[in-house]
């Protein structure tokens, strides 16, 4: 077993697929808690073994996550390495290991995105996008929990958006690296189709602010991922977006 200490992390390995010009990776920290002392042992041995070199993913204590809970943290990557990273190795682990799901995946997930993606003008209209009340049913749902002070959203005026106050917002612009924006709304998973549909949600979004000066709607989400030009790119976000009943215009 090889858990680190907080804030004890490994050498950065940025993945991509071969012939990607990328600069936006993602990372994700998903929180795994509610164990055993044994349970947890035996997870986190089954998991260093397939990934000794923490080439994929390491593990870290939180203190703040329950019953001998710890974090499962990703290196950073493109959506498209994401997409064939082999993330249903490590879900079958932890549903092999942990026979009551929901307890296990009720912690966060939290999606850190490449600063230097980002404009100041892209940060201020993601930090809109996900602070807007008007957005708040659809991310609610889609996220699978309500705000919480661990994740608030805030009214901001137009000086502070694209800022933090602290890390406990939606949005965390003030990452212990300052080299990621930190999206904090979304519930812990064990399956890798909604961790998937979560990233393609955060890669929409991003490309959506960033590339685009279309308003920052949910109609107009839903409409840039189902209208991506890359076919498949945002499959399992579009299938989840109509599972919630949340795709703006579907049938």
């Amino acid at each position: 077993m090889i858990i680190r200490s907080y804030h004890h992390n490994p050498m950065t390995r940025l993945h991509k697929l071969d012939g990607e010009a990328s600069n936006l990776h993602f990372g994700f920290e998903l929180e795994l808690g509610n164990f055993t002392e044994e349970k947890r042992d035996s997870l986190s041995e089954a998991l260093y073994a397939d990934d000794p070199r923490e080439e994929h993913y390491y593990q870290m204590r939180d203190g703040s996550i329950p019953d001998y809970g710890f974090e499962l943290i990703s290196q950073p990557r493109t959506l498209r390495s994401h997409q064939n990273a082999p993330w249903n190795l490590v879900f079958n682990h932890i549903c092999q290991h942990c026979p009551v799901k929901h307890k296990v995946s009720g912690g966060g997930l939290h999606v850190h995105m490449s600063s230097r993606f980002f404009t100041d003008h892209g940060k201020r209209r993601l930090d809109k996008f996900i602070n807007a009340k008007e957005n708040r049913d659809f991310l609610e749902t889609f996220a699978r929990r309500k705000e919480a002070h661990w994740s608030k959203y805030l009214d901001k005026n137009e000086q502070e958006l694209g800022t933090s106050r602290t890390k406990y917002e939606a949005v965390n612009f003030n990452t212990s690296t300052g080299k990621t924006i930190e999206l904090r709304i979304f519930r812990g998973t064990v399956r890798e189709e909604y961790l998937l549909a979560t990233l393609e949600f955060c890669h929409a979004v991003a490309k959506l602010s960033e590339t685009t000066e279309l308003p920052m709607t949910w109609e107009n989400l839903c409409k840039y991922a189902k209208d991506y030009p890359v076919r498949g790119k945002y499959a399992n976000l579009v299938k989840y977006l109509k599972a919630k009943k949340i795709f703006a215009g579907a049938q």
